[in-house]
């Protein structure tokens, strides 16, 4: 979470950028795996290894034929980047967006995957 609030202090909008797109790959197959539930995917399982992935396969996860609110994950990603834009907004200390950060976008789950998806 350094690099996350080192971001979130800076008042560059290429460092809000940053965080947004960290936040945003979070929800992205290509980069964790979430648990599955009726509702949405979840906590975190595992964070994926780019190095062990199939380069050419990577931006599958995020390529999807027409409305990209399709893509799963995107509108949690939305929703995060936008709670994020609020909380940057309204001068809201790292404390206040770090604790969203860790309850509702980087929230590992209880198990964890070992396995390093390739």
């Amino acid at each position: 979470m350094t690099q996350a609030e080192k971001w979130y202090s800076s008042d560059e909008l290429r460092d809000v950028g940053k965080l947004l797109h960290m936040i945003q790959d979070s929800f992205s197959h290509a980069h964790t795996v979430r648990e599955v539930t009726s509702v949405k995917r979840g906590d975190i399982l595992n964070f994926q290894s780019y190095n062990a992935q199939d380069s050419s396969l990577h931006g599958l996860a995020d390529t999807v034929d027409g409305d990209w609110r399709c893509i799963p994950g995107a509108n949690r990603a939305l929703k995060a980047s936008r709670n994020i834009l609020e909380l940057k907004h309204q001068n809201k200390q790292w404390s206040e967006a770090k604790k969203y950060l860790e309850e509702n976008v980087f929230k590992v789950a209880n198990s964890v995957l070992t396995d390093i998806a390739g």
